[in-house]
C-alpha cells in the first residue's frame, strides 16, 4: 500500500496494492463528469441534508445524446423527479402537485458538480484516502477552497466506473453539512423505456408549467461588486410568483458553487428583511432592494450570500 503522500502533491497515476490504477484528482473528476452523464446505471442512495435524512432510488440513462433520469423517494411522503433532456417534472402525490420545468442544467444527484469544476482557480483539487462504498473501491477527491467564501467538497470517485459513490459538502468549521452515499449501485448495458415513462396521475392533481424565458428588455439590475471568483453566467425570467408575476433569476457561479438571486415585486407576506434560513449546506437570505423582494440562496457560507445581496442594485432608466 502506498502511504504518506502529501495531499495536493500527487499529480500522476500510481498503482495501489489492490491493483487499481489511481489517477490524479483532475483525471478522476473528468472521468466522473463523463460517467455521471453518459453511463446507464441504477441504485439506492442515502441523502443527508443537515439533520434530515432520506433514501432515494435513481435510474439514469444516456439516450441518443440526452439524459433520462428518475429519482424516487423510498421513505416519507412519495416524491419523484423525472428528467428528460431539458424537461424536469416534479411530482408530489401527497399534495397532488405536479410541476414541469424547462432547465438547461438538470439537478441530477445531490452534491453533483458542474462539468469542468476542477478548473476553478478558487479550489485546490487534492487526493484523499482510498475508501469502499456499496462494496466498491473509490478514491476521495477533495476540492479545498482557497478562502472562507465557499465550502469544501469531498467526492469518493469509483475506481471502476468513475461514478461518485459518496459526496460531501463541508462548511468552514469542518462540519459535513450535506452528504450523499450510495448503498447499492449497478452499471447496466441499457434500461427499458418504461423506467422513464411519465407518472400516471389520478384526478385532482394541480399541474403547473414553469417556462424559462430570456428577459424581454435589458435588465436594470446590476452588482456593484461580487465576492471574489463569482461571476454572473445566466439571467432569466420565470413565472414563479403568486398571481402570475414574473420573477427574475440571476445565477452566479465560481466554477463549483452556484448561487441564485430571485427578484420579485414586493409583497406583504415576504420574509423579513435581512433574515437568514439554513437547511444543511443551503443558506437562504431575504432582503428588500428598491421596492423588490430579493431572495439569495446557495451552498456557500452566509457571508457570501449576504455580500451578494448587498451588492445588488437597480439602476434607474434615466
Amino acid at each position: 500500500m502506498i502511504v504518506g503522500l502529501a495531499l495536493g502533491l500527487v499529480s500522476t497515476a500510481y498503482a495501489s496494492a489492490s491493483g487499481h490504477v489511481q489517477e490524479s484528482p483532475e483525471a478522476l473528476l473528468q472521468g466522473m463528469d463523463r460517467a455521471v452523464k453518459q453511463l446507464n446505471y441504477e441504485g439506492i442512495f442515502v441523502y443527508q441534508n443537515g439533520n434530515a435524512l432520506s433514501t432515494l432510488k435513481v435510474v439514469h440513462a444516456w439516450d441518443a445524446g440526452r439524459v433520462r433520469e428518475r429519482l424516487v423517494s423510498k421513505d416519507g411522503s412519495r416524491r419523484e423527479v423525472l428528467i428528460d433532456g431539458n424537461s424536469v417534472t416534479y411530482v408530489r402525490p401527497s399534495v397532488k402537485s405536479i410541476v414541469i420545468m424547462q432547465r438547461s442544467v438538470h439537478p441530477g444527484l445531490p452534491g453533483g458538480l458542474d462539468a469542468g469544476s476542477w478548473k476553478s482557480a478558487y479550489y485546490r483539487p487534492q487526493l484523499g484516502r482510498s475508501h469502499r462504498v456499496a462494496g466498491m473501491s473509490c478514491r476521495q477527491v477533495v476540492l479545498k477552497p482557497v478562502d472562507k467564501l465557499r465550502y469544501a467538497r469531498r467526492i469518493c470517485v469509483g475506481l471502476r466506473h468513475h461514478l461518485p459513490l459518496e459526496t460531501e459538502v463541508i462548511d468552514q468549521h469542518g462540519n459535513v453539512v450535506e452528504r450523499m452515499l450510495f448503498t447499492s449501485l449497478t452499471v447496466v448495458r441499457s434500461l427499458p423505456a418504461s423506467e422513464f415513462a411519465p407518472p400516471v396521475l389520478g384526478s385532482g392533481y394541480t399541474l403547473k408549467r414553469v417556462q424559462d424565458s430570456g428577459p424581454t428588455h435589458a435588465s436594470a439590475w446590476r452588482f456593484s461588486s461580487l465576492p471574489e471568483g463569482f461571476k454572473l453566467f445566466a439571467e432569466r425570467e420565470r413565472n414563479l410568483a403568486a398571481g402570475g408575476q414574473r420573477v427574475r433569476q440571476l445565477v452566479l457561479s465560481d466554477g463549483v458553487s452556484t448561487v441564485s438571486v430571485f427578484i420579485a415585486p414586493a409583497t406583504a407576506d415576504a420574509a423579513a428583511n435581512g433574515s437568514f434560513l439554513r437547511s444543511g449546506a443551503l443558506n437562504v437570505y431575504a432582503a428588500k432592494v428598491d421596492g423588490h423582494d430579493v431572495t439569495v440562496m446557495g451552498e456557500v457560507p452566509q457571508r457570501t450570500i449576504r455580500d451578494i445581496a448587498g451588492a445588488l442594485a437597480r439602476q434607474s432608466n434615466g
